[in-house]
């Protein structure tokens, strides 16, 4: 059963194409994406990290001027559960 799906993917590779006006503003998104990520970090100002642990979970967040810039946080697992959260 598994060989028909593979075959399958692998046959039924149709393209499409999109219409200009959405190429477009597919582009137009990408740009202002980009250039608000670009924009978001001024390496003049200095960036404050702030972090957390508690028992089962770690966090993080990097700001800059009062805002966040990015924000991490995971779960423990395992033996990540044995060490302590200081």
């Amino acid at each position: 059963m598994s060989g028909v799906i593979v075959l399958l993917l692998t046959t039924v590779h149709k393209s499409f194409l999109l219409p200009s006006e959405a190429v477009g503003m597919y582009e137009d998104l990408r740009k202002m994406a980009e250039k608000s990520f670009v924009t978001a970090i001024d390496e003049d100002i200095p960036f404050k990290v702030e972090t957390d642990a508690s028992e089962v979970a770690l966090k993080a967040t990097l700001s800059q001027d009062g805002k966040t810039v990015t924000f991490f946080s995971c779960s423990l697992h395992g033996s990540e559960l044995n060490h302590a959260a200081t």
